[in-house]
């Protein structure tokens, strides 16, 4: 009835409209009530309560379409849900994280900012925005330390140490991870080595997971002592089940990262507090004691801060262990193509202005070559109708470019068939990244940086035995990358030998690795 009363008459009321809005809603027709919220704010545009349920709609809506990976579609409706209403420190936040999705770190930087204005506690945007300024290379390691001390001294000052348990009796060190991301990615890939090999007759593992688990998190609670689900406790309780927990020393393996748990580090929880492996810089925190580094990404008089003591594993503080299932090593793409063809499977946040311009200067280099973009960014035609016009402003034709959305993981790594090099991202490295690239007998050339997450990729590919494709700067990496496929043979050779030659490195020595991580951080 309400909606053949609409029909008959288009001019209700705007207190007509916000009623059959929410009705609407209600009954999960969101798209037909944010119409309605339009019309009651086009007729009444003071009207508060058109305005707040627009801006509700807005959000959820823009929410939606950011977690189906279209971002530049979100982008616009949560602006316009913010010029309605601009006091949501939330929507704030949202806008920020699709920004940088996207790659668009300054207008990303304002929208955390608007987030902190209206909420000066609000510490996970602060977190974030810590995680966002490792994105522009302008800004430097001093600064970027600063800014860790003063998220510190805002968010965790004033929370008191928590009260320990004495340590549970046995032989055994009982040695504690926490972390959100036990799952399917970097954090599960990396952590597994060091789960399977650690010496179970002197160590007890114990994690605290703070994420949604898959087949990848059944893997790891095969390989620990005791598993607690956390996923939806707050930080006292997670706080009080590590104290229970009584330990020796607490692995916290996300730091500022997103789902991290700073604050639950601040309380200290447990007498020694280590940080290693998903976040790439201090916490700021006087409560964390050490913080896991190697020579290559944390070198002795580096330029990067740490309120941490830093202790090194050599040659790297990673060790990568490759899926089962990973496809063989294809043969050179070269040789079908009778063209060279770089890649980048990296994140779309990662591919900044100095990348493209990097990237650039490559294809203009080796003038017959193409490049293969891959990221779940690229699902957006918005995302890639803005990259295409970021390399067409350096002259780069489109028909150069093969911008590629996400796959399966196995199918993810057979494509690694149709790159030849690839290129990483700079000054936010790629991790995991750069370790399947070369399992799949690709080389990966890099740019050194000054920080940790700057110089990842250059550690891993010395581990592996393949410092020379390291750059001091862009244009020693782009000498690198055109010598690389100047000569289709050796490159051939190199891509036959590069799996084997990777499996016998460090890299991939997980029993040495567990040993070495033992013996600087649980000690």
């Amino acid at each position: 009835m309400l909606e053949a009363s609409f029909a008959a008459n288009p001019a209700q009321p705007a207190a007509h409209h916000v009623l059959f809005a929410r009705l609407l809603r209600d009954g999960g027709l969101a798209e037909r009530a944010e119409a309605h919220a339009r019309a009651a704010v086009e007729a009444a545009p003071a009207l508060a309560a058109a305005r707040a349920l627009l801006a509700t709609l807005l959000r959820a809506h823009a929410r939606s379409l950011h977690g189906a990976a279209l971002p530049t579609q979100a982008i616009p409706l949560y602006r316009e849900a913010l010029a309605l209403d601009d006091r949501d420190a939330d929507a704030w936040n949202s806008l920020g994280v699709a920004l940088t999705d996207v790659g668009r770190h300054a207008e990303a930087r304002d929208a955390y900012g608007e987030a902190l204005k209206r909420r000066p506690d609000y510490w996970q945007v602060g977190s974030n925005l810590l995680v966002h300024l490792h994105y522009d290379g302008t800004i430097r390691p001093e600064t970027i330390f600063e800014a860790h001390r003063a998220w510190a001294a805002r968010h965790a000052a004033s929370l008191k140490p928590a009260v320990l348990m004495p340590r549970a009796e046995g032989t055994r060190r009982r040695i504690g991870f926490l972390s959100p991301a036990f799952a399917s990615g970097p954090t599960a890939t990396f952590v597994k080595p060091l789960f399977a090999h650690l010496d179970r007759a002197s160590f007890e593992v114990v994690v605290f997971d703070l994420g949604p688990g898959d087949e990848a998190t059944a893997a790891l609670r095969v390989l620990s002592h005791e598993w607690h689900k956390l996923r939806d406790a707050d930080d006292a309780a997670v706080t009080q089940c590590i104290v229970d927990a009584r330990l020796d020393v607490l692995v916290d393996l996300a730091g500022h990262a997103p789902g991290g748990r700073p604050l639950v580090l601040a309380r200290k929880p447990a007498p020694r507090i280590v940080t290693w492996l998903d976040y790439f810089d201090t916490t700021g925190l006087d409560s964390v004691d050490l913080l896991v580094g190697d020579p290559v990404s944390t070198p002795e008089g580096g330029a990067q801060r740490f309120t941490e003591e830093v202790v090194r594993i050599d040659p790297v503080r990673l060790c990568y262990a490759a899926p089962d299932d990973t496809p063989a090593v294809a043969p050179l793409p070269m040789e079908r193509n009778r063209f060279p063809t770089f890649g980048s499977f990296s994140r779309q946040s990662k591919i900044t202005e100095d990348v493209v311009g990097w990237w650039s200067d490559v294809l203009r280099a080796v003038p017959s070559s193409h490049l293969v973009v891959k990221n779940a960014a690229l699902t957006d035609p918005g995302c890639r109708h803005d990259l295409l016009s970021r390399f067409a402003a350096r002259g780069v034709d489109a028909a150069r470019l093969d911008l590629r959305g996400p796959s399966p993981h196995a199918a993810m790594l057979a494509e690694y068939g149709d790159i030849d090099v690839a290129l990483d991202t700079f000054p936010y490295n790629g991790g995991l990244t750069t370790c399947e690239a070369l399992w799949m007998g690709v080389p990966v050339v890099t740019v050194l940086g000054e920080a940790l997450i700057s110089r990842q990729s250059a550690a891993l590919l010395a581990a592996s035995g393949n410092a020379r494709w390291v750059g001091r700067d862009s244009h020693a990496a782009t000498r690198i990358a055109s010598a690389l496929v100047s000569d289709p043979a050796v490159l051939a050779e190199t891509r036959a030998g590069l799996r084997d030659a990777m499996a016998r490195s460090p890299l991939m020595d997980g029993p040495r690795f567990a040993r070495e991580f033992a013996r600087v951080a649980l000690g």
